[in-house]
């Protein structure tokens, strides 16, 4: 399934192109769109120059895209390919959900098992504890400042 929603990825990010891309352009236009669209770089994994050039040549063979014309590769610097999608362009074409990614057996984070508005919740908290720390930093300087002129007014300390 992440397989079909990358290359759904792809599509959306060619229909929102407005012209034919080829694969590298593609792949950088498919990914500044997953980023906005809350994919993260493990989501995109697997989706590089050859594997976007491959899955294009995938949906040109079902009838999705369509090769329009030839371009320069600037990366391997040479013609390829740039493609088109068979039912036009579309700047409001939908872009789908992230693909769900197998948990690994690293250590997990704390948050892991939180859902977005926990998490935004507890983000909130620390925030919020912050800034109590940063008041409270600053009124010690200031009360710090205030004892030292008060000590030194009297002659005690250091200039």
């Amino acid at each position: 399934m992440s397989d079909d929603r990358r290359s759904d990825l792809l599509l959306a990010a060619l229909q929102r192109a407005g012209e034919a891309l080829d694969s590298d352009e593609l792949l950088a236009q498919a990914t500044e769109l997953a980023l906005d669209y809350l994919w993260t770089p493990d989501h995109l994994v697997g989706l590089n120059r050859k594997s976007v050039s491959k899955r294009c040549r995938d949906m040109v063979d079902s009838g999705v895209l369509q090769v329009h014309g030839l371009g320069m590769d600037s990366t391997a610097r040479r013609p390829a390919p740039k493609y088109a999608p068979v039912a036009g362009f579309d700047a409001s074409a939908p872009v789908p959900k992230p693909p769900a990614i197998a948990p690994t057996q690293t250590a997990a984070s704390p948050y892991a098992s939180m859902d977005r508005t926990q998490l935004l919740a507890v983000l909130e908290a620390h925030d919020d504890v912050g800034e109590c720390v940063a008041r409270f930093m600053s009124d010690l300087s200031t009360v710090r400042e205030k004892v030292r002129r008060r000590l030194l007014a009297v002659g005690l300390g250091e200039r």
